[in-house]
């Protein structure tokens, strides 16, 4: 024990000497000192003791300082950050993620996300779009729908390019009272709402079989009367040969059916 003691006074002014010239060195020797040194232990600690320490204090820290810093940066950094990232990011992202989301995510949606909103949405459009989309026939009756007059907006039906439903239409105004094709159109286009292009509707009196008689008189003139009786009398045909041969030459429709028949013995 005196030993204990007598080495104690003998350290004793060592450790004052020291905590007084301690401060003194830091601040002389730090700045010096400081520069040189770093630069040469940094890389070191970082490729040495970073991959020991981090995955033991990160789960400890994380959880602490996220709650608190999320609500502070990001509200701040994300309006400045977002603008200038996701321009970039989104072109190249988008294709290669699409594809791959898309199919698990769609049928979900449909199965969960449809049946919840198509009812609260439904009951909000239909008054909407019903009215662009109702038939001619409430157009031309508006009393029987339940729809408010004003909501009811006339509309075209969509072109139809099936014009066989007005073959008799079109051959009465084209052959018998001698309409033109501009007509023809215009009256199905105003009567009908039927549009159809003129190469169509060429195409369809091509396949019908249907031409006009060209010639500067009528049909039922007296040239086409003279060879329709050449024909009967003279070369001996019958009706149906008569019109087979009118039909080759052009001359052939329906005026010239009654023509033919009116030979007959």
């Amino acid at each position: 024990m005196p030993a204990l003691l007598l080495v104690c006074t003998q350290i004793a002014p060592c450790l004052h000497v020291c905590l007084l010239i301690r401060p003194l060195v830091r601040l002389l020797v730090r700045p010096l000192l400081r520069p040189l040194v770093r630069p040469l232990v940094r890389p070191l600690v970082r490729l040495l003791v970073r991959p020991l320490v981090r995955p033991l204090v990160r789960p400890l820290v994380r959880p602490l300082v996220r709650p608190l810093v999320h609500p502070l940066v990001r509200p701040l950094v994300r309006p400045l950050v977002r603008p200038l990232v996701r321009p970039l990011v989104r072109p190249l992202l988008r294709p290669l993620v699409r594809p791959l989301v898309r199919p698990l995510v769609r049928p979900l949606v449909l199965l969960l996300v449809r049946p919840l909103v198509r009812p609260l949405v439904r009951p909000l459009l239909h008054p909407l779009v019903h009215p662009l989309t109702c038939s001619l026939d409430h157009i031309a009756c508006p009393c029987s729908s339940p729809l408010p007059i004003l909501l009811i907006v006339p509309t075209i039906m969509p072109a139809d390019k099936n014009l066989n439903r007005f073959k008799n239409l079109v051959e009465h105004l084209y052959i018998e009272t001698n309409h033109t094709a501009d007509d023809i159109l215009a009256i199905l286009a105003t009567d009908y709402h039927f549009n159809i292009s003129q190469s169509a509707f060429y195409a369809a009196l091509a396949e019908w079989n249907l031409r006009k008689y060209n010639n500067n008189q009528k049909e039922d003139g007296m040239e086409l009367r003279m060879r329709i009786a050449s024909c009967y009398f003279l070369l001996c045909l019958k009706d149906d040969e008569i019109i087979a041969v009118l039909s080759d030459e052009g001359t052939y429709s329906a005026v010239t059916t009654a023509l033919v028949s009116n030979y007959r013995v």
